[in-house]
């Protein structure tokens, strides 16, 4: 499109090298009248100068614009012109209508006959004339918020044009001026169109101008406008709540939450803002988090709290423009575990509480540590408690109700963890109890009761008779008095068994009362107190967890409060050991040799770990195994010195040669050490 421009043409009579016609159009335009003036010049244009065409006497020529033909005669000379400039032959001007829309396009023609040797000359071609403005262009200020005026500028065109403005909306167009003259528009966009963004926090909507001249429209313009969503347009949290999930402990403990016992019943409501809906809920309680989508309303229970002290649940919203709140609820937990057992102990004493394994009185050492709660943490079968109660229940092996002594709590104080008053502990934590009959085993429960539990310990003693006694040194054993000489001595009078007289004045030999084990049976499952024998060798290697020999004896279980003590005596112990076991604390610890026996087997002689032995004659031969052979006779002694013949070698770690002398020292308190000498 343009306002002028040249149209070229051709001469019937030599080539467009040479000589041309053309014609030169320029236009002027009428917005008011949205017309457009155009002159068209018939022109012909000398490139080659050798031509010296013209003719004086007029010839017959003709210019079209739009269809409107006009002819007439002009005389023409192209003599003086320059090469490459052109004469004007003639021109006429011609008002040309415009569409509607300002736009327009024609033909224009011109011809020429010449009357000489150029012959005659013809031009045709199509001009696109500029668009006339019709509509008003439209503009608007910067981004723009909703619920805030936003500026719309026009540029008319024409003074006597009008416009109409709309907005388009996702809804429909709002028209804000019918035929305005003004050039700005101030609007107010409102809040509550928020709703056509529920997705975002933005919405781009279009301004759209009709532009009129009276009443006929002559065009449309549009321009965008951004308008956001307000900050204070979040969603909202129209409520919470907290509770127990519990409800046994929610009634029972009120406002408070307790340790590694309470769940928190968690609800909220939720709503969007201006058009916007909830995208999700969520929970937040320590590293514990829930989250639900797509709804108003949200309810979760937490896991176990295991924490205490004071704490909050958060509350989140987000909607559906991502714009997420929060509201925070502080709650108090309060610490709790069960009861603790940090002591309980009792030993046969004296009356002024000295131990005596044969008193007949019990020292009882305890203390136990339990949560207060605030004074709510007493059993729920206690009426108006506020603390944990604690009794101690006894009751000897020939009783069938026990003796209950009712103890108690102290004082409530902060253990530092959650700033409270948490813990209770034992208080008068030793007792002396008096009348334990010394011919019973008896039994002591320790019970602690709170609101969620009930824990109980226990702990036995034996009887007030010596059962066992080992000669210091080793060598020795009695049964029923403190052992005093060498070899296994019995002294069981009186002595009950099962709470009968078994026994009377000095034996020799096992009660005859004594219980007969069998083949195939397991010595781990005799660990009440009692007297036992294995009759035949045979049927000693047929029974499970036997000391470490096949021959038959006798077996002595006794129960010493903390644990069991199992003797076996061969019936040959002259030949064989006696052997210990015991059970503690839910293990069996496995057969030992007593202290002080020695034997000698296949070479080898087994020493009870940390003895030293001394033979009683140094004589020391070279058998035909190439072992060294010993006198069986021997004593204890700080050392053992030994003289190899030259031809002999000693080895063992714990030997050692030095100064001509073979040392032999065991190691270990409680290891049974090999130690074997023979030849290499």
């Amino acid at each position: 499109m343009a306002l002028k421009g040249t149209i070229y043409g051709s001469f019937s009579g030599t080539n467009t090298r040479n000589v041309r016609p053309a014609l030169r159009w320029t236009a002027s335009q009428s917005i008011s009248g949205n017309y457009s003036s155009v002159t068209v010049s018939l022109v012909i244009y000398r490139y080659n100068t050798s031509w010296q065409s013209y003719n004086q006497n007029g010839v017959s020529t003709s210019i079209t614009i739009d269809g409107n033909k006009n002819t007439q005669r002009h005389t023409f000379d192209i003599r003086n012109v320059s090469s490459g400039g052109y004469d004007v032959v003639w021109s006429r001007t011609q008002n040309v209508n415009h569409n509607s829309d300002g736009s327009r396009e024609l033909t224009i023609k011109g011809d020429i006959y010449t009357n000489v040797s150029l012959g005659n000359g013809f031009v045709s071609g199509t001009i696109y004339l500029d668009r006339i403005p019709r509509a008003s262009s439209v503009s608007t200020g910067n981004s723009n918020f909703y619920g805030r005026q936003m500026e719309i500028k026009i540029n008319r065109k024409y003074s006597g044009f009008k416009d109409d403005v709309y907005i388009e909306r996702p809804s429909g167009s709002v028209k804000l001026a019918t035929k305005t003259t003004e050039d700005r528009i101030l609007y107010k966009v409102p809040i509550d169109w928020m709703s056509d963004v529920s997705n975002d926090t933005r919405y781009d909507y279009t301004i759209r101008v009709e532009t009129y001249q009276g009443s006929t429209h002559i065009g449309t313009n549009k321009a965008k406008q951004t308008v956001y969503v307000t900050s204070d347009a979040i969603p909202s949290i129209t409520s919470t709540s907290i509770e127990e999930a519990n409800q046994d402990i929610g009634n029972h403990f009120g406002g408070y939450y307790i340790q590694n016992k309470s769940k928190l019943k968690l609800h909220m409501e939720s709503q969007g803002h201006s058009g916007s809906t909830i995208k999700q809920n969520r929970f937040v309680c320590g590293k514990w988090g829930k989250t639900n989508k797509n709804s108003n309303s949200f309810t979760a229970t937490t896991d176990t709290l295991p924490w205490s002290g004071n704490g909050r649940v958060r509350f989140f919203t987000t909607d559906s423009r991502d714009r997420t709140v929060s509201i925070n609820k502080n709650i108090t937990v309060l610490p709790y575990k069960q009861p603790q057992f940090k002591e309980f102990k009792v030993e046969r004493c004296n009356y002024d509480g000295k131990p005596n394994p044969a008193g007949d009185y019990a020292k009882v050492n305890y203390e136990v540590v339990a949560y207060y709660l605030q004074g709510k943490n007493a059993p729920k079968s206690s009426y108006g408690g506020t603390k944990p109660e604690i009794s101690l229940k006894y009751k000897s092996s020939s009783d069938t109700n026990a003796t209950t002594v009712q103890l108690s709590f102290g004082s409530p104080y902060d253990t530092g963890d959650g700033g409270l008053e948490s813990k209770v502990k034992s208080e008068n934590n030793n007792l002396i109890l008096s009348n334990i009959n010394k011919l019973y085993t008896y039994t002591f429960t320790l019970v602690v009761s709170d609101y969620f539990t009930t824990q109980e310990i226990k702990r036995s003693i034996g009887t007030g008779r010596i059962t066992v006694s080992l000669l210091a040194g080793g060598g020795g054993l009695t049964i029923g008095q403190n052992a005093t000489e060498p070899g296994v001595n019995i002294n069981l009078s009186p002595f009950k068994y099962n709470g009968e007289d078994v026994l009377t004045g000095d034996e020799s030999n096992l009660p005859s009362s004594a219980k007969r084990i069998p083949s195939g049976a397991d010595l781990h499952d005799y660990d009440q107190p009692g007297y036992y024998y294995i009759q035949y060798n045979k049927e000693a290697r047929n029974i499970l967890n036997y000391p470490p020999l096949e021959t038959a004896g006798a077996l002595i279980v006794v129960n010493t409060g903390a644990g069991t003590v199992q003797l076996f005596v061969p019936f040959r112990n002259d030949k064989h050991p006696i052997f210990t076991n015991t059970y503690y604390s839910g293990s069996w610890y496995g057969w030992r040799r007593m202290g002080g026996v020695i034997d000698k087997q296949n070479g080898y002689f087994r020493i009870i770990g940390g003895l030293q032995i001394t033979w009683s004659k140094h004589q020391i031969y070279k058998d035909k195994n190439n072992w060294l052979a010993f006198p069986h006779s021997f004593s204890s002694s700080p050392a053992v010195t030994l003289t190899p013949q030259s031809d002999v070698r000693v080895w063992h770690k714990d030997i050692s040669i030095s100064n001509g002398s073979v040392n032999v020292q065991t190691s270990g308190d409680t290891t049974v050490t090999m130690i074997a000498i023979g030849g290499y």
